[in-house]
Parts: structure tokens; C-alpha cells; sequence
């Protein structure tokens, strides 16, 4: 799914952003909790990481930010 997404689709799909919400969230729980997510572009394929990462937080209900 992520190589199919990643060099075909052009954008990562909403069950890999709700798998990684489930891993954070139900078995990684980190304490404390991120309160940011933060996005670093790949030059390559500058949207990619940076629409994951916003639907990422705005699934978890954190901030983003974009560095560079």
C-alpha cells in the first residue's frame, strides 16, 4: 500500500493515516503525549509527507507545522 500510494497515487490513502493514528494513539501511547506533529517536505515529492502529516494531526487533533 505505502509503495503503491508513495510512486503511483501521488498522496498516501486515509486508511494508512488511520493505521498510524491507531499505532500512536492505542499502542505506542507515549506519555506525554506530542502535541505537535511536525512535517519535514521531501524534495522529491514535496506534498507527500506534508498531506500525510496535516491529516495525520487533524486526525489526532494536534497542531502542524512545516519546517524548511
Amino acid at each position: 500500500m505505502v509503495k503503491e500510494d508513495k510512486y503511483e497515487r501521488g498522496h498516501f490513502r486515509s486508511e494508512l493515516v488511520a493505521a498510524s493514528k491507531e499505532l500512536i494513539t492505542d499502542y505506542w501511547s507515549p506519555e506525554p503525549f506530542p502535541e505537535i506533529v511536525v512535517s519535514v517536505p521531501s524534495l522529491r515529492r514535496p506534498y507527500l509527507v506534508s498531506r500525510f502529516a496535516e491529516a495525520l494531526a487533524k486526525e489526532i487533533g494536534l497542531s502542524i507545522y512545516r519546517i524548511v
